[in-house]
């Protein structure tokens, strides 16, 4: 946590959240802002990304697949694969994105590029009073990556720790992060946060009127309930 700088890039900017700064060794995130009417250079990357979509309209191309999306949309581009986004409004595109590199795996045959998942269409999961809906992962054809949306209702979850590396980017309302017993910093829109494999943590939702609602990223990729057990 804390505040994360913005770099220019091209036509926009760019926020690196989580990469092997901070230790991690499963995914990369950040934050892209590209300014109306531009289009990022065609690219690739050794790895799997994901995009969802945090403000505006997006053309995206992925190989010869050319698809829209817009606010809340989520979009997921293999290893490989030739891709770039352009901005067709009057007002900037930000994209939240996550790449996950191939962590002593050798290559899989080439993948089919995977539709997007559009806000609204994902399954909600209940897990007793909190929520999520799983926007990216195996079954939308992601090797490396899931991706999800929680809906956290107010008060305190209990501690626990995945198998997984995660980041949690605040999408709506406040809270504040638990490492162990300790308070690690409060949240609001725009927060990210790192959790390593096996680090026991919670979210609570501090505001008694508003869900708290998260964008959730992590690999390898599995289920948003799969916990380590307890201690």
């Amino acid at each position: 946590m804390g505040e994360v700088e913005a770099r220019p890039d091209g036509d926009g900017w760019v926020q690196w959240l989580v990469d092997a700064r901070l230790g991690a060794e499963h995914l990369t995130t950040f934050v892209y802002r590209l300014d109306a009417g531009n289009r990022s250079a065609a690219h690739r990357h050794p790895s799997e990304e994901v995009v969802y979509v945090l403000d505006g309209e997006c053309e995206a191309t992925r190989g010869d697949v050319a698809d829209s999306i817009g606010t809340g949309d989520s979009l997921s581009v293999p290893a490989g694969v030739g891709h770039a986004f352009r901005n067709p409004s009057s007002g900037p595109l930000l994209l939240f994105a996550v790449m996950a590199p191939l962590i002593d795996r050798p290559p899989g045959p080439p993948v089919a590029i995977p539709r997007p998942t559009r806000e609204g269409e994902a399954t909600v999961t209940l897990m007793g009073e909190r929520s999520f809906q799983v926007l990216a992962g195996p079954q939308t054809g992601c090797r490396e990556i899931t991706q999800f949306i929680g809906l956290i209702p107010p008060g305190r979850a209990p501690l626990h720790a995945h198998p997984h590396e995660e980041c949690v980017y605040v999408l709506s309302g406040r809270g504040r992060l638990w490492m162990g017993e300790e308070v690690a910093g409060e949240l609001s829109p725009g927060s990210a946060v790192f959790i390593p494999i096996g680090l026991r943590h919670s979210l609570e939702n501090t505001d008694t009127r508003e869900v708290l609602k998260v964008l959730g990223v992590f690999s390898p990729a599995g289920s948003p309930a799969a916990k380590l057990p307890s201690e």
